[in-house]
Formats: structure tokens, sequence, C-alpha cells
């Protein structure tokens, strides 16, 4: 027999990497073009079950405060 049918199931979980993170958009501005920027920091953990990938997990915390668009003015109106 190998194993036991009351084993906790094979998982294994990780950090996400914040310095290598990354959530990012895109919306349309005036009809006319795209605006792209970044929110962040990105914090959280990856848990992957080996034996039955439904039962995996990402939990993930994003900063909006952290808004970037290449723009202080429409940062700050998108903050508030």
């Amino acid at each position: 027999m190998t194993g036991s049918p009351f084993a906790a199931p094979a998982s294994t979980t990780w950090d996400i990497d914040t310095s290598h993170a990354v959530a990012g958009f895109k919306v349309r501005h005036l009809m006319l073009a795209h605006v792209r920027g970044q929110l962040g920091p990105v914090t959280g953990t990856v848990a992957v079950d080996e034996q039955d990938l439904s039962l995996s997990r990402i939990d993930v915390s994003i900063d909006a405060r952290g808004i970037d668009t290449r723009e202080a003015k429409r940062n700050e109106q998108l903050r508030t």
C-alpha cells in the first residue's frame, strides 16, 4: 500500500514577488486614444493544489492609491 487515505493534499504556496508583479490597465480617453496605467504595489500568494487544480487559489491585494498613468493631475483625480 502506498500512502495513507488520510494524507494531506499535496500543495505548494508561493508569495508574489512584489518587485516583479504589475497590475496594469488600459482605458479609452475621449474616444480617441488609450490611456495606460499601473496600480500597485501588488502583494499576495499563489497556492497550487497538485492533486486537484480546481482547489488552487490566488489571493491578491492591489493598492489602488499607487495608481500611475504618467500624468500627476489625472492620477490625483482617479485617486479621489
